[in-house]
Parts: C-alpha cells; sequence; structure tokens
C-alpha cells in the first residue's frame, strides 16, 4: 500500500557535485560510501567512475514503490472456541516483509479476544492465524505501518479487514417428543418433534444412542421428522444433538416410547365375554341393573365390542381396519385421546361366522390396520377373544329341554330327522344358534310345553323356543313351528338386552313374539308364512331396535301393540293377508315408535296406524294395497310424522287421515290410487308442507275444522305445502317387473306358482318383493299373491326417472350431486328443515340413520328425525329407495340452520335395465 515520499537520500561520491534528479527525491552525490537517513545499510557500490563528468545529466532516475498490502477474506465467518480463522496478506513491491504478531490490531466487539499467530516466510505473503478466541460477537483487525520495505520505502498502516464472529454458545434445545409425547406406540415408523433455536442454522443429530455418540448423522435441522423404531418391541429411546455452524454442540436431549405389537382387548373391560352387556360407562350390567329399561343404550353388548388401540397415531385420517374372519365392521374413533378401532358385527354376520363346528370351538382372529399414506400395515397376532363354552344343543325329542348354562352357547346343527318337543331357556347369557343348514322344527305331535309367561309350569301354549324372564340372550337361525297348531315359533316374554339375529320364523300361528320385552336388538328377521302374526310386539315392549326385516304371508306382517320407543328400520312387508306394518293401541298408547327405510307393498292395507301419538312413518313406499284399503292409514293419531313417502297402486287413498289431530306431512308423492291422493276425514290442524305430487284421483277432504288440505291438494290452514304437479304418473320411475332373479330357488324367468313358492325372502336386491303377477302398478297387482301366479318385482327407481329420483329438492329439478367427502348437496343444507307440530326441527330431506355405524353408541336421540348433533343418511329421492352401494360421508353445510350433522349418503343413485 503507498504513504508517498519520506525519505531524504544522500549519496557520497570521491569529488563532489551536484547531481539533480526529478521526481520526489533530491540526492548529493559523494565520494563516499552510501548510506540512508534510516540507519539501516545499504549495498556497496561494484563500480567507480573513471571518468570526471563535464557537463550536467538531463535524464530522470525511477521513483522506489512503496510496498502494498492486500488482505484477504477470513477463512470462515464463523468460528467457535475450537476454531481459527485465518487471513492470507500478500506484499507487492516489498524487498523485505517485517510482519509480526505485535503489528497486528485487533478490532473486536467487547469481551471477544483471541490468540493471533503470524506464519510464513516466503518474499509475498504471510497467514494472520485467530484462534482459541473466546466471547461472542464481532471482530477484525488492522495493520500498523512498516510491516514491509522496498529498498528505503517503508509500508504504511492497513485495514479494517473483514470481519468475522465469535459465537461460543451451543444451541439451545428444549428437547424431542416421540408421537406427540405417547407413552407407546405400535409403528415402528414415528413421528418426532424437535425443538433447538440458535442466532445461526442448526444440523442435528438423531440416534438411538443414549449418549449421542453412534448410529446417527449430521443433517440440517428440522422440527419435525420421521424415524423408524429399530425392530424389537421394547421401551425405544431416541435422542439428539445439535451444533451450530461454528462447532458449538448441545448436551444430547431424548425421549421414551413404548414399543409393542398390535393389539385386540374387549372394548368394556367388564364385559368382555359373549352376552356380557356394559353401560357407556363400563359398569357391567346384571340381571337385576338396570332395573328399568329406559333407553336403546342403557345396556351395549360387549361381546362384539373389540378395541385396537393405535398409540403413536396422530388421528384417524387414512386408516382403516379388517379382521381375518371379515366379521366385523372396524370404525375409528378417539378413546383417552388416542385414535383407536372398534368393532361391530357386520350385519350379515353372527356367531356362525365366529365358531368351528368340527369341534365346536371359537374361531381364532385377528386384526390387520392399514395406513393409506403408504399402504403399510400392522397385524395383531392370532387369537381366541372369548372364553364362553361352547356345546351341542340337548336333544328334546323324548320331550321339552332346559338350555341352563349361563354364557353357554348351544349350536343345534342336526339336517335329519329331529322330532324336538321344544326348549325352554332359563338362564341368563345363553347363546343359541342353529347351524346354517338346518332347521329347528317343532315336532308335529309337540302339546303344551310353556304358559304366557313363557315358563314351563302349567302350561297352556306350545312353544318351539320359550325365554321368559332372562337377560343377555343371542338367538340365531331358522325355526318352523310346523304349522302345529296355536304354536309359537318364538315366544320370549319379559326378556331384555338380547340379540335376534338372523332368525327365520315360520310356519306357526305366531312366528316370533316379544312380550314386555324391552331393551332388545332384532337384526336380519325373516317371518312367514304364520297364520298369525310374523313379528309381534307387544304389552309394553319398549326400547327396541329392529332392522332388516322380511315378513310375508302373515297377518298381520309386523305387529306393534301397546309398545313405545321402538325403532324399525329397512323394513319389507309384503303378501301379507292384512296390513304389512300395524301399529295399534288396545289399552295403553302404543307412541314415539318410529319406523325408516319402509317398503309395504302387496298387502291387505300398506301401513295400519291406531291410537298412538308421535309414532313416524319416514323413507316409506306403499303401493298395491288390496281391496279398498290405503296405502298408509292413520286413525285416531296425534302428533304424527309422515316424511318422504310414495303412495302409489293402492285400492283405497294414498294416505287417510281421520280422526286425529296435528299431524305433519311433507315431501309426499301419491299417485294411481283408488280414491284419493290424500283423505282427511274429521281432521284438525295437520300440516303439510315441503313437496307434494299428486296424480288423479286428487284429495278427499270431509268433516273436520283446520284441515291441511283443500280439496284440490293445495295447502290450506297451518299448512305451506308446494303442489309442484297433480299429474304425475308414476308407471316408468320404478324397475318394476323383473324378468330373473338369480338368487330367489323358486323363480322360473322372474315368476312361479303360488303353489310351489317356497323360497319367499331371498333376491338380488333389498328393493324386490313377491307379488300378484300382472301388469305393474295396475289394479292388477292390489293385494297379496294367494293363488295362481306370483311375480317378483323391484321397488327401485331408475337411473333415468324425472319424477322420484333426485327431486327432493323442488320436486322439479335434480338436486345437486352427492359425492363422498364433498360439500353435500345443497337441499340437504341445515337451513331445509321442518318444525312438527310438537315442536321438533329435523332435515327435510335426511332420517337418521338408525344402524349405528362402528363401535360407539351415544350420538343421535334414536327417533328417526334427522336432528341436530345427530348421524343421517340422505334422502334425495321420493320414497323408500335411497340410492344404493356403500355409504360415504360428505361435508355438511349448517347454513345458519341445524348444526353438528355427520351426513352419509349413497354415491350410487337409481338402477338401469327393467330390473
Amino acid at each position: 500500500m503507498h504513504v508517498g515520499c519520506q525519505k531524504r537520500v544522500t549519496l557520497t561520491l570521491l569529488s563532489l557535485f551536484l547531481i539533480p534528479i526529478t521526481g520526489c527525491f533530491n540526492a548529493e552525490v559523494q565520494v563516499s560510501s552510501l548510506t540512508e537517513e534510516a540507519g539501516r545499510p545499504s549495498a556497496t557500490p561494484t563500480a567507480t567512475p573513471t571518468a570526471t563528468p563535464t557537463a550536467t545529466s538531463t535524464a530522470t532516475p525511477t521513483p522506489t514503490p512503496t510496498p502494498d498490502i492486500l488482505i484477504g477474506s477470513p477463512s470462515a465467518s464463523l468460528v467457535g472456541a475450537s476454531h481459527s480463522v485465518s487471513y492470507t496478506v500478500s506484499f507487492t513491491n516489498a524487498t523485505s516483509i517485517t510482519l509480526q504478531a505485535s503489528d497486528v490490531i485487533m478490532l473486536s466487539d467487547p469481551g471477544v479476544s483471541c490468540s493471533v499467530v503470524v506464519s510464513g516466510s516466503d518474499s509475498s505473503m504471510r497467514t494472520i492465524t485467530f484462534s482459541s478466541c473466546s466471547g461472542n460477537g464481532s471482530a477484525s483487525f488492522s495493520l500498523q505501518a512498516g510491516t514491509a520495505y522496498n529498498g528505503g520505502q517503508a509500508a504504511a498502516a492497513s485495514g479494517p479487514s473483514d470481519s468475522f464472529t465469535i459465537d461460543t454458545l451451543p444451541p439451545a434445545s428444549t428437547g424431542i417428543s416421540i408421537a406427540g409425547g405417547a407413552s407407546e406406540t405400535v409403528f415402528n415408523d414415528v413421528p418426532l418433534s424437535l425443538a433447538a433455536s440458535d442466532a445461526h442454522s442448526i444440523e442435528m443429530f438423531v440416534t438411538e444412542d443414549s449418549a449421542c455418540a453412534t448410529g446417527g448423522a449430521w443433517e440440517p435441522f428440522s422440527a419435525t421428522q420421521n424415524w423408524n423404531l429399530s425392530a424389537s418391541y421394547s421401551t425405544k429411546g431416541v435422542y439428539a444433538k445439535f451444533r451450530d455452524p461454528a462447532g458449538n454442540t448441545s448436551s444430547c436431549v431424548g425421549d421414551t416410547i413404548s414399543y409393542r405389537q398390535l393389539g385386540v382387548e374387549p372394548r368394556f373391560a367388564n364385559a368382555p365375554n359373549w352376552n356380557n352387556y356394559a353401560d357407556k360407562s363400563n359398569n357391567a350390567c346384571t340381571a337385576n341393573s338396570p332395573s328399568v329399561v329406559s333407553s336403546h343404550r342403557d345396556c351395549i353388548h360387549g361381546g362384539e365390542k373389540r378395541l385396537v388401540t393405535l398409540p403413536g397415531a396422530i388421528s384417524c385420517a387414512g386408516l382403516s381396519a379388517t379382521d381375518a374372519l371379515a366379521a366385523f365392521d372396524w370404525e375409528c374413533i378417539v378413546v383417552g385421546g388416542i385414535p383407536a378401532f372398534v368393532s361391530t358385527l357386520k350385519p350379515e354376520k353372527g356367531l356362525k361366522d365366529l365358531i368351528e363346528l368340527t369341534p365346536l370351538a371359537w374361531k381364532s382372529n385377528s386384526v390387520t390396520v392399514t395406513r393409506a399414506s403408504d399402504a403399510s400395515q400392522l397385524q395383531s397376532p392370532s387369537s381366541v377373544w372369548w372364553t364362553n363354552p361352547i356345546t351341542s344343543a340337548p336333544s328334546s325329542s323324548t320331550g321339552l329341554a332346559t338350555l341352563s348354562g349361563p354364557g353357554t352357547i348351544y349350536v343345534f346343527s342336526e339336517t335329519g330327522a329331529q322330532d324336538p318337543k321344544g326348549y325352554n331357556i332359563n338362564a341368563d347369557q345363553v347363546g343359541l344358534v342353529i347351524w346354517p343348514g338346518s332347521t329347528l322344527t317343532l315336532a308335529s305331535g309337540a302339546s303344551f310345553n310353556c304358559n304366557t309367561a313363557a315358563e314351563i309350569d302349567t302350561p297352556t301354549l306350545t312353544c318351539l323356543v320359550a325365554a321368559g324372564s332372562q337377560r343377555f340372550l343371542w338367538i340365531e337361525g331358522a325355526f318352523s313351528g310346523n304349522n302345529v297348531s296355536g304354536s309359537t315359533t318364538l315366544y320370549a316374554k319379559n326378556v331384555s338386552f338380547s340379540q335376534f339375529r338372523g332368525v327365520v320364523a315360520r310356519s306357526g300361528y305366531n312366528g316370533l313374539v316379544l312380550k314386555s320385552s324391552s331393551g332388545n336388538v332384532l337384526h336380519g328377521l325373516r317371518t312367514g308364512p304364520n297364520q298369525g302374526p310374523g313379528f309381534w310386539l307387544s304389552s309394553g315392549s319398549d326400547y327396541n331396535t329392529i332392522s332388516n326385516v322380511l315378513a310375508a304371508r302373515s297377518n298381520p306382517g309386523i305387529y306393534l301393540q301397546d309398545s313405545s320407543h321402538n325403532l324399525l328400520s329397512r323394513i319389507r312387508a309384503f303378501n301379507n293377508s292384512g296390513p304389512g306394518l300395524k301399529l295399534y293401541t288396545t289399552t295403553a298408547s302404543s307412541h314415539d315408535n318410529a319406523v325408516t327405510d319402509l317398503l309395504a307393498v302387496a298387502n291387505l292395507g300398506g301401513a295400519h296406524l291406531s291410537g298412538g301419538s308421535n309414532n313416524r312413518i319416514l323413507q316409506a313406499t306403499l303401493s298395491g294395497s288390496g281391496g279398498s284399503n290405503p296405502g298408509l292409514e292413520q286413525n285416531s293419531e296425534s302428533y304424527g310424522v309422515i316424511q318422504n313417502a310414495v303412495a302409489a297402486n293402492n285400492g283405497g287413498a294414498g294416505i287417510a287421515i281421520s280422526n286425529g289431530a296435528n299431524t305433519t306431512v311433507s315431501q309426499l308423492a301419491s299417485a294411481h290410487n283408488g280414491s284419493a291422493a290424500v283423505a282427511l276425514n274429521i281432521t284438525t290442524y295437520d300440516r303439510f308442507t315441503g313437496n307434494l305430487l299428486t296424480g288423479s284421483p286428487s284429495c278427499l277432504v270431509s268433516g273436520g275444522a283446520a284441515q291441511g288440505l283443500t280439496s284440490t291438494c293445495t295447502a290450506a290452514n297451518a299448512s305451506d305445502v308446494t303442489l309442484v304437479s297433480s299429474s304425475i304418473d308414476l308407471r316408468a320411475s320404478f324397475l318394476g317387473n323383473a324378468a330373473f332373479d338369480a338368487s330367489n330357488t323358486s323363480n322360473t324367468s322372474g315368476a312361479a306358482l303360488f303353489s310351489s313358492l317356497s323360497d319367499w325372502f331371498n333376491f338380488d336386491s333389498f328393493t324386490r318383493i313377491w307379488q300378484k303377477a300382472g301388469t305393474f302398478l295396475t289394479a292388477d297387482v292390489q293385494g297379496p299373491c294367494v293363488t295362481l301366479n306370483c311375480q317378483i318385482a323391484d321397488y327401485a327407481l331408475k337411473a333415468n326417472d324425472t319424477v322420484l329420483l333426485g327431486r327432493s329438492g323442488n320436486g322439479l329439478e335434480p338436486n345437486t350431486s352427492f359425492l363422498p367427502d364433498a360439500a353435500c348437496p345443497l337441499e340437504a343444507a341445515g337451513n331445509h328443515s321442518v318444525t312438527s307440530s310438537d315442536g321438533s326441527v329435523f332435515l327435510k330431506n335426511a332420517v337418521e340413520l338408525i344402524i349405528e355405524r362402528g363401535g360407539e353408541a351415544g350420538k343421535g336421540d334414536l327417533d328417526g328425525l334427522c336432528e341436530a348433533g345427530e348421524s343421517c343418511l340422505y334422502t334425495p329421492n321420493f320414497g323408500a329407495y335411497q340410492g344404493h352401494g356403500p355409504l360415504g360421508s360428505c361435508v355438511y353445510d349448517a347454513a345458519a340452520g341445524l348444526s353438528g350433522i355427520t351426513l352419509y349418503g349413497h354415491a350410487e343413485n337409481g338402477r338401469s335395465g327393467s330390473s
């Protein structure tokens, strides 16, 4: 670096004379040795002039340049206590370099210091190294003057240099958390949460070594990371340390978690075995507790509720579960803050699917959980889940046999001659399974073997199977009364918290009778032919849940007498010589019963309600009632609800309401009926709302005051119904007569002679039934088929129907589409609601899901109406058929109306073809 001309030079020669030199030097030449005023010796002249100048020279001497200094950039911009940083200092025009450590003037923040070393010996470069730094802050340096010379020219002071930063503080770490702090996990890949901070960038070293010495690699810091635990099931630790670019390293921090195999355990610890029951608080239900049945959920069947917890999972998203026997539905819920799967026996399954016949024993089962994101799977060990004893049913060929082993599962698998005289169940928690392919058939000569209390003392009745004053039973399979005069195939008196699963009750005077029996679950019931009621619920039988029922060739098909708060879903009643469904009050009120998804066709009367209150018929197709009987008849009822119904081709009126009050009717289509679309007689304060579609004939209104319709089917008094059309034609809406049915063994090209028809219940679709042969939806097919030719008919809606299919919004235009996981259709928003006469507010285009999805009870009041906070089924169509295929859920919009609803629906709606 140049600093200008600073020194004066005198030359002494043999004789004295002056030589002028241009530039910034003046010199005197003497005959002497050459010296430098700075006191440092110069080189001795190598020659002496031999001639004396005779004239003054005019040449200008070349000046001697001052040394230049260039300080390079630091080798590191950031150093720690164990690091060093060096600078290269380059000299030009220097004949000597005298740079020493004392020439280095360190410029730094307070508290920062370093050791300084100067190294190098060549003619143009030195290295300045700073090491053993302490403190935290910024530092640079300057050089004093005189660190290099060119002849007599000294280098000037230089600097300051570029700075470097000294950091001796390690990153601050608050630790590491495995799977959100869970105490255990079933996943070998777990999410980590790491916390560290520093003024500079951070690296991390993650390992299962508690000393953070091995098993990891330095990598850029991330606040979250997935980590694969080592293979063995045990308590695992995951540890981490952090460092900054200065090399400062934090202490080793860690977290531990128990890594265990997927397991299956009882959902209710106090109800682990089959036919064990518990309440929602996991208190065991006993023979005496609860003493009164007050809801559908007082006691839950713990036997079918298995629990698979998923510690380590953040949520249920993307997880699914199956079991090796394919016997259960699994729903992911959150239990105690941990995602878990809870089981419910599939609707079509039973104990027969869980038991080995030879030898009689429980089957082993296991659960596989699949994660959608990577298709990875976890599997529990295969094991037996219950310990109930399983044995063959005793013979009753010589007389009535008793089933008296508490908790015992009895299996009847005989297929040859049996001649049973009947069975009496006289212990709690008994199971009776009739093996597939077998039918327990009452001996033709059986005599009285039970009484009205379903006990064996002083018998006055003939029963194939009777149970009196028991709890927690499981009845499954096919039972036949063998047409024994006055017999009851299955009779339960004062039985509660029991399951009747996949039961066929036929060929008795009565099929299945429940008297004074509450809190029971009946699913998959098939009843008929019987001389009397196919399924009879009477005398204060309350809070029973009944689903997936086919009732044929009985009188009536289903009979609810003096019973309340019962829940019926997916009901098919056809070819009955009385009403398909009868709710009747004799000595006490039948109230608060709900029926959803009702197909009552080809009966001597569709559905008949009399003398009750707050009874609800929701999502119903009522067709083909014989004689002058209406599709739905409501007599002396009050505060009832009829929602989303189709009444077509009935001998009498489509809907007939008489001698009642305060009925709410919403979303009704009625056409091709004998006397009227709607007949009102001496009714008051009925309210018609939503859409009304009618065909010829019109409405019939007589007597009473403040009735809800006029004779032209327009709104009156409290009604606000919209008459969408008065000329609908429904004959092309349904699939109609079937040309073939692969599942039914009696049909030939969809038809059969009545005399040879034995298969009344097996069809390709749940929308199919037997009715009279003839032109579909005409008077030819009204009433039950009891002679000559019968025909399979399908009451699903055609995919191209423009009257009933997907028109529940305004009755004219198609609803917006239902797509799983997308926004729910506009027609299902929370502000599309109905307020009934008793003040209930519910969605106009949905019904409550009666069959609870998955493992947990408790959501909804199970009254059939889709109210706030409940799980519901979207109903885009008029009538019973609302689509088919698996259910999916959509994203519900409360729209300033009903909130908290989980809405399910079918992605497929409408069927193609003739059937």
